[in-house]
């Protein structure tokens, strides 16, 4: 038994693997049949090796080794980082299955009646239960990054890097891993696969885990922040010097991202694209040092005669509305 929200409820493995025969009735390469789900082998028998990687102050991490299906072999490795919020899970497969589809999922004893997706500049909900035809129709989502189970006072999001296919079904989490079609190419997909996804068990909603949100653990997680030195060259050249930060502070419920930071296509200034991801109101207030003016753009970077410029305030910020889920582009001239 394990404690969820001081309650005992029965515990169950998390990270489950399972090899789901795949026979679409048409377009083998491109469909899933939406009664897949029905016939799968689930990988139960202990594993051929298991071995503890790092046991360090800052970061601990086992791997384990299993042979899948008729041919194929599976290595899985959970990292733990000092103070981190999420279980990192790195599987490296050797695939030499046919008409199968590998996935890891997740049972929780989470009660909701709809899952969260992430999608790019956004996210959608879907229901976790089949009551009509077209729940039944959206068997498999294609999402991007993470997705979340919740319900008031915890939640578990699963985060991707490079993840496509996912689903929720009556409180199980599953991530669709690989697929073995034989048309149009029956060496499709077979070989070595490097893949990469996370556990974010979190209390409160979806926007409350991690420092920041569900969205931003998952960006965190497939795009980490680099730092890099400049070399001698770039430094004489004055590389250093040409970098502008950009300030960012968001107002109200609005989750708000810089999704680029851009020459201007026809060489006039720059453009700062902002977007609203939590489907909220809000306000950002962005400082961008070096540049005097500010207007915005549409997505094809022209300007829009009706829009005034952006005025800048004392301190010399901007002030951008923001609706739910908009993009806004900004032309910044120096």
């Amino acid at each position: 038994l394990g404690r969820v929200g001081g309650l005992e409820v029965a515990a169950e493995p998390l990270n489950v693997f399972r090899l789901y025969e795949d026979r679409p009735r048409r377009w083998e390469a491109w469909d899933l049949d939406r009664d897949y789900h029905e016939k799968f082998e689930e990988l139960s028998t202990p594993a051929a090796r298991h071995a503890v990687i790092e046991s360090g102050p800052l970061r601990g991490a086992i791997e384990f080794e299993h042979p899948i299906g008729r041919a194929s072999r599976l290595v899985v490795r959970y990292v733990l980082d000092s103070d981190s919020d999420r279980l990192e899970v790195e599987v490296l497969v050797d695939w030499r299955e046919e008409r199968t589809i590998l996935r890891a999922e997740f049972p929780t004893a989470v009660r909701a009646r709809s899952a969260t997706y992430g999608i790019q500049f956004g996210e959608l909900e879907r229901a976790t239960h089949r009551n009509t035809s077209w729940e039944e129709a959206r068997f498999e989502v294609p999402g991007r990054r993470w997705m979340d189970l919740s319900q008031p006072g915890l939640g578990l999001a699963i985060l991707d890097d490079g993840i496509v296919g996912r689903n929720v079904r009556n409180g199980v989490m599953g991530l669709s891993l690989l697929r073995a079609p034989n048309f149009p190419d029956p060496e499709c997909d077979r070989g070595e696969h490097r893949l990469r996804y996370a556990l974010l068990p979190h209390a409160g909603d979806r926007h409350a885990a991690g420092s920041a949100g569900v969205d931003a653990e998952a960006e965190s997680f497939a795009d980490p922040l680099l730092v890099r030195r400049l070399v001698d060259a770039e430094a004489a050249a004055g590389g250093a010097s040409e970098i502008r930060p950009v300030a960012l502070e968001a107002a109200g419920a609005a989750g708000v991202e810089i999704a680029a930071l851009k020459p201007a296509e026809d060489g006039d200034g720059v453009v700062l694209r902002l977007v609203e991801k939590h489907g909220a109101l809000g306000r950002a207030r962005i400082t961008v040092p070096g540049w005097s003016s500010a207007r915005a753009v549409d997505l094809r970077e022209r300007d829009d005669p009706e829009a005034a410029d952006l005025v800048r305030d004392e301190a010399g910020a901007y002030d951008v509305p923001l609706r739910p889920f908009e993009i806004v582009s900004i032309r910044l001239r120096s």
